[in-house]
């Protein structure tokens, strides 16, 4: 599982569709609390690609609100019957890399329905955005963006390692708590063979980007607007870069590697944590979920 809520910028189906997951990925305390600043969010990465005038920022109001709606009550009891299966299944024994990888199989399931689900309310407010000076204002800030997250990639490797070893360490520990020196280690060797993966990403999210504005210029219908959001979001590399496939594949593959390493390392206190957050999670995803 990757932490969702970091790549919020890719564009803004991948703003709308991973509210729940940012909580039980990205480490959020509380997920009452995501849905009440999740607003501000979605306007402020929105806001970094698109011109918002009034009426394209009330569009985005409008459907940011139906959306929480939808999600809220459709897709928060999933995602807590996952998190309460996980929480079984660490009760249950040690782990095995099927079960990992059966957990991640689901979890992949989601966030698919998330961001078909999803897609109507980005292709409204999208539909805001279709004239020419739209459309040049979301290529330029689309260049900026790759170009400025790019240069990053040039820093030291030694620096970029041990800043996603951190990143990944802290989203470990929302659930397990303290990480000792050893379990450190082992994700810092997955990392290291995960080094250089970003700089693909970033190429291929550039060709998304430029097919999303190709479709904008032709002023589509919602319909097939939404399903070119839903398919740029989860299945890109259909329309942009078939051999993107593998490269995604081999990422997740390594993800659900190293979630195995740490999860298989933890010890008896770890285990008891883990257990104890996830049905936390969980139960706060379904009471906010009946709420009205």
């Amino acid at each position: 599982m990757t932490s969702i809520i970091d790549r919020l910028s890719q564009f803004p189906v991948r703003v709308f569709a991973p509210l729940a997951v940012a909580v039980v990925l990205g480490g959020c305390s509380s997920v009452s609390m995501l849905y009440t600043f999740a607003d501000y969010a979605i306007k402020d990465r929105a806001g970094d690609f698109f011109d918002l005038d009034e009426t394209a920022e009330a569009q985005l109001d409008e459907n940011i609100r139906a959306l929480k709606d939808w999600h809220r009550k459709t897709m928060l009891p999933k995602y807590a019957s996952l998190l309460s299966d996980v929480a079984e299944r660490a009760e249950a024994g040690p782990w095995t890399r099927p079960a990992v990888d059966g957990i991640f199989v689901r979890f992949r399931g989601l966030l698919d329905e998330t961001a078909r689900g999803a897609a109507p309310f980005a292709a409204a407010a999208l539909a805001a955005h279709t004239s020419s000076d739209k459309i040049s204002h979301f290529r330029q800030a689309s260049a900026e963006y790759i170009h400025e997250e790019l240069e990053e990639e040039t820093a030291p490797l030694d620096e970029r390692i041990q800043e996603s070893v951190e990143r990944r360490t802290r989203t470990f520990e929302r659930f397990v708590g303290a990480l000792t020196d050893d379990q450190v280690e082992i994700v810092r060797e997955h990392v290291r063979g995960m080094t250089g993966n970003r700089a693909l990403w970033l190429a291929h999210l550039e060709k998304r980007h430029r097919y999303l504005a190709q479709v904008l210029e032709a002023n589509p219908d919602q319909a097939l607007l939404a399903d070119t959001v839903y398919r740029l979001s989860v299945r890109g590399h259909d329309l942009v870069d078939p051999a993107y496939e593998r490269i995604s594949e081999r990422r997740w593959n390594a993800l659900a590697a190293m979630y195995f390493d740490v999860l298989k390392s933890l010890n008896a206190e770890q285990r008891k944590t883990l257990v104890a957050t996830l049905k936390s999670y969980a139960a706060d995803m379904r009471e906010l979920s009946a709420g009205s």
